[in-house]
């Protein structure tokens, strides 16, 4: 996925006509052949609930741990979503990601992830903090 995009993006939320909001996460979970744990960041604005997220995966792979940043975009408009984006490896190698998930502040995922490597579908237990102006948008009043 292209930085300057990501940052253009990313200017046009926190300029627009709505509430940002920043929301980090911790993520369990395996696939067929791995353990992985994750640490993400989601930014993104109210009342739309799109948002751009950035992480770190870690895969336990035999006797070793490999790294993996990724970045998606993602639309949540209620209790499931669904993302699209990049997971990017040691040596920049970029495998595509589909993600989609079922909850509220900790949630089911599941991610498909083209990386034959670590295995291709992923499911896990997501818990989240999402925080933002409480007083420019009241999810109870719009």
């Amino acid at each position: 996925m292209d930085k300057g995009f990501a940052i253009i993006l990313l200017i046009g939320i926190v300029t627009a006509d709505s509430t940002p909001y920043i929301s980090p996460g911790l993520q369990i979970g395996t696939n067929s052949e791995n353990f992985f744990i994750s640490v993400q960041t989601t930014v993104g604005h109210l009342p739309s609930n799109f948002g751009i997220t950035t992480g770190l995966r870690i895969y336990r792979l035999e006797k070793a741990w490999k790294k993996y940043r990724y970045l998606d975009l993602q639309f949540w408009p209620a209790i499931m979503g669904i993302g699209i984006g990049k997971m990017i490896d040691d040596d920049e190698n970029m495998y595509t990601r589909f993600k989609t998930g079922y909850g509220i502040l900790g949630y089911l995922t599941y991610d498909y992830c083209k990386n034959p490597k670590i295995g291709n579908h992923n499911f896990g237990l997501i818990g989240v903090l999402p925080i933002w102006d409480w007083n420019r948008y009241n999810p109870e009043t719009g």
